[in-house]
């Protein structure tokens, strides 16, 4: 049947439409799956028979989520209004949630593309029901704080963003524009640009030289 699996729970079936999975465990050993409508999920990888399902600490994920492994058990989802840290136990076979916290700007957001790179979870354009995103958001791990990129995104959502190998770049690739049509876009971007250090260097290089200035009179 289309857009559903075996969820290894009495035979049922779980909706994997707009469903978000990782592979993870200290060994790859995992594929973890978050679907509608709150359901998260462990199969062992490759041969994807169930290990464990439950129910998310969420009332319902709503669109496409973002959902981006950290470490090798340790994995946060964003959906609209929802932020949660989730670590799982592979020898208990428990799942453990922390909340995070959530952009204001992205509480009812969903669709956007994501990345985890540099401590940083980044996530391009989205739909909000009324509109199309063109923002980029970054959200520091370390210090659990939002911060809108300044970054001239198109209006497009349901994008594929992937990391090139040597982190230096994201490929923002396919999607859906403004006008509901499939986009061909192909971007490539900066690392740099969309985790705020370009900003930095700027600003350091200010400084530097108004510090220079003011030492040469």
């Amino acid at each position: 049947m289309a857009n559903t699996i075996d969820n290894g729970s009495n035979g049922n079936e779980s909706d994997m439409e707009d469903a978000r999975a990782q592979i993870g465990g200290s060994n790859n050993q995992f594929l973890f799956v978050v679907n509608n409508p709150n359901h998260i999920s462990v199969f062992k990888w490759p041969s994807l028979e169930p290990v464990i399902r439950e129910i998310l600490p969420a009332d319902q994920l709503i669109g496409g989520s973002c959902f981006v492994k950290t470490n090798d058990n340790q994995m946060l989802l964003f959906n609209s209004n929802i932020g949660l840290s989730i670590k799982y136990d592979e020898d208990q076979h428990r799942f453990q949630y922390e909340s995070m916290p959530v952009c204001f700007e992205l509480t009812y957001v969903i669709d956007y593309s994501f990345v985890y790179v540099n401590d940083k979870v980044v996530l391009f354009g989205g739909y909000d029901a009324d509109r199309f995103l063109t923002e980029v958001f970054a959200f520091s791990i370390t210090k659990k704080k939002w911060t809108k990129i300044k970054y001239p995104f198109p209006s497009t959502n349901e994008t594929l963003a992937l990391v090139t190998a040597d982190g230096m770049f994201v490929h923002i690739i396919g999607g859906v524009n403004d006008c509901e049509e499939a986009s061909q876009q192909h971007l490539k971007i900066s690392i740099d640009d969309v985790t705020g250090k370009v900003t930095f260097l700027f600003l350091f290089f200010f400084f530097f030289f108004i510090k220079f200035s003011f030492d040469t009179k």
